[in-house]
């Protein structure tokens, strides 16, 4: 199989994190695990039980951006389990969801030698119910860095709703599918014409993805070409049947090329939609929160250059659970707490690293601070 051709854009001068970046604490069995040694889940320390929270106002209306207001209102946890797991049937949903939907497809194809039409149609359904429906982990969030910056917006946010791309499949509960927003009409919308575009005409294609957290690599998957977009209305009809097709090519065909990062605490990030040949860690790899691992790219089912960012409680997609996440306080440039940008409204994203704040732009100055937010009770 030929290597992936190199990747346009200029990669980190180093592997190393940006001086003076923040980090995310780990608890000490992560960071003493040893690359060699990352297929075993470690146990979480009792210390690291920061929970971040959600202030309330006195109609229990959370404030837009998971943050805190700056007085008033009881606080409240985001989330409504405990512990890591957070309920032992939504992870066994997520263990047996993709078998049940391989079985359900074998038993009605087997109709036609003469099984019962109903054992498949019944047991479809159940399946469909597992996939789309049922599953949802109960838990409090784990706090991790943003993995973009500058102005940006959420196309699909657990702050609206779970699950947040429609389905629980390979660990997307609490997913975030984020795209570059600077504004001015940079960004191509939504149209009949063109049918569809390259991804260089879209300002999140080869924007610096960074590792949102401590940890090791223990998926590197770089071997999906960049494909032209499906932002008109005509594609986007089609994509429902040419996103059944690409789930024939498993976790890749969906996520196309992507990192997953053992956390610690049995939790893994990953990071998807990036570019060929972008990547700029491998497997065994350890990073450091902060440090730009790939480039954003347009591979799996997308419809346009995005980021892909989630939280699951298993390294393999397929099986994995997705987990909630927050962004840790000071994402957005304020000491608003922790949060997560709603759908549809751009913000701005502040972090370590280059490429804070696109060139004639004020951080924070196009956020909409102040509004409140509808907000799932889901997160």
């Amino acid at each position: 199989m030929p290597s992936p051709a190199p990747f346009p854009f200029p990669g980190p001068d180093g592997p190393a994190a940006p001086q003076g970046a923040p980090t995310v604490p780990l608890p000490p069995a992560a960071l003493s695990a040893e690359p060699g040694a990352t297929d075993r889940e470690t146990e979480q320390d009792p210390a690291d039980s920061r929970v971040p929270t959600v202030v309330s106002d006195a109609s229990n209306t959370p404030v837009r951006g998971g943050g805190p207001r700056a007085s008033g209102g009881p606080r409240r946890p985001v989330g409504s389990g405990a512990g890591r797991g957070g309920g032992r049937l939504p992870v066994l949903a997520a263990r047996v969801r993709m078998p049940l939907m391989w079985a359900a497809t074998l038993l009605l194809l087997a109709a036609y030698a003469g099984v019962p039409w109903w054992a498949g149609t019944g047991l479809l359904v159940a399946a469909l119910a597992v996939y789309l429906r049922l599953g949802t982990v109960r838990r409090e969030p784990r706090a991790v860095l943003p993995p973009v910056r500058g102005r940006w917006m959420a196309l699909t946010s657990p702050v609206d709703g779970t699950p947040s791309q429609g389905s629980h499949a390979y660990g997307q509960t609490y997913a975030l599918g984020l795209v570059a927003e600077p504004g001015g009409g940079a960004r191509p919308d939504i149209a009949w014409r063109p049918l569809s575009r390259p991804p260089e005409d879209f300002p999140a294609f080869g924007r610096a993805v960074y590792a949102p957290a401590d940890g090791t690599v223990v998926t590197a998957h770089d071997g999906r070409r960049d494909h032209r977009s499906r932002n008109s209305w005509p594609w986007l009809f089609g994509a429902v049947v040419e996103n059944a097709l690409r789930e024939l090519r498993g976790p890749s065909g969906i996520l196309g090329n992507h990192l997953v990062i053992d956390v610690g605490g049995g939790d893994h990030l990953l990071l998807g939609h990036l570019a060929r040949g972008s990547l700029t860690v491998g497997r065994g790899d350890r990073v450091r929160a902060g440090q730009v691992v790939a480039r954003c790219g347009n591979s799996g089912a997308c419809t346009e250059p995005q980021v892909r960012v989630q939280l699951m409680d298993h390294r393999r997609p397929l099986f994995a659970a997705g987990l909630p996440i927050v962004w840790a306080p000071g994402w957005n440039g304020r000491d608003d707490g922790a949060g997560l940008p709603e759908t549809w409204r751009p913000v701005v994203v502040e972090g370590p690293g280059t490429e804070e704040v696109p060139a004639g732009q004020e951080a924070g100055g196009d956020d909409y601070a102040g509004e409140v937010r509808r907000t799932s009770r889901n997160l």
